[in-house]
């Protein structure tokens, strides 16, 4: 399919973007660390490093599939015409998309659950916490308790109970606990890599959100935060979730290139037939119709003479009648 086929993907503007960097990263990453764990100054640079390994997983998946789906045999007993190559084509392109996505993103859920199941601890114990549960005489020591952490204060989500505990990612006073400021579209959670999916780019698409956050901030490194372009075409809204987008492996459009030419000489057939099927007007039956009856005419004129006199003799053959005398002598 590769001699025929072109598939090229061109991603959202975010894995092009200046959050995807290292220079973003840096900027987040130089904050002070004496915060509180929920806050975003404390788990930001995490949060845009998992967002910036789905940009790269995502082309890893495609670069790796794509030869794959290329080295595919279109097979066929006879040369398939333009219509149905390009209808073909365009099935099994789907199929390859929809495929890839689906392995993708099952990838991101099977994580998700094994770490759940695992009751693996995150670095920042988002997920949870470390408790005294009382003093052991036999280990002459105090014993930890590992105490699950709650999100979403609405319904009190449990980390012990689901990976998909989340709640809005915010700025914080570190000393009094107060929220300052509540960045849209972002979250937070008992796993960041789980937060991260049912976050959007709302606030990546404003700038006076990013203005806000590079206020409570003041990293020491420089960096100008500049929003996203909303000129820019793309299928997906601002409020779409990057697990949406990861379902469609951060791709914003393809490029598809099927040519019937680089198929047609890579088949290279032995000989070639075709029908032609006309549709002849009643004037052209009619006149078509007088010819033959005129050329049937004048074959019949010269004919039927010739055809007359061979019947007239073979039925002079059949009823010639020989008289035969007998004379008696005495």
């Amino acid at each position: 399919q590769q001699e025929f086929i072109s598939l090229i993907p061109t991603f959202h503007q975010i894995c092009h973007s200046d959050f995807v960097t290292s220079n973003w990263l840096s900027y987040l990453n130089a904050v002070s660390r004496y915060l509180l764990s929920s806050d975003f100054r404390e788990t930001g640079s995490l949060l845009f490093q998992i967002l910036t390994s789905f940009c790269q997983l995502a082309q890893d998946a495609i670069n790796s599939s794509l030869p794959k789906f290329y080295s595919t045999r279109f097979v066929s007993n006879h040369v398939t015409d333009i219509k149905l190559l390009n209808k073909e084509s365009q099935s099994r392109i789907q199929l390859y998309i929809l495929t890839t996505a689906n392995e993708f993103a099952y990838s991101f859920d099977f994580i998700r659950d094994a770490t759940f199941l695992n009751a693996l601890l995150s670095g920042l114990l988002t997920n949870f916490n470390f408790g005294i549960a009382g003093y052991d005489s036999y280990l002459s020591g105090y014993r930890l308790s590992q105490m699950p952490k709650s999100y979403n204060q609405s319904y009190n989500c449990d980390c012990s109970l689901t990976a998909s505990c989340v709640s809005s990612a915010a700025i914080s006073d570190n000393i009094t606990g107060d929220v300052l400021f509540v960045i849209p579209g972002l979250y937070t959670g008992c796993q960041l890599v789980e937060a991260m999916r049912q976050s959007n780019l709302e606030c990546l698409y404003n700038q006076t959100c990013l203005n806000q956050i590079h206020n409570y901030i003041q990293s020491p490194v420089s960096f100008n935060i500049t929003a996203l372009n909303t000129s820019v075409f793309s299928r997906y809204n601002p409020s779409t979730t990057i697990s949406q987008l990861l379902a469609n492996l951060m791709v914003e459009s393809w490029v598809q290139n099927v040519s019937y030419s680089a198929y047609y000489h890579q088949c290279q057939p032995i000989q070639c037939t075709y029908m032609k099927i006309e549709k002849n007007e009643a004037i052209y039956i009619i006149t078509t119709s007088i010819g033959l009856f005129g050329g049937l005419y004048k074959v019949l004129y010269f004919l039927t003479p010739i055809i007359v006199e061979i019947i007239r003799r073979r039925r002079g053959k059949v009823n010639s009648i020989v008289v035969i005398t007998i004379r008696r002598t005495t």
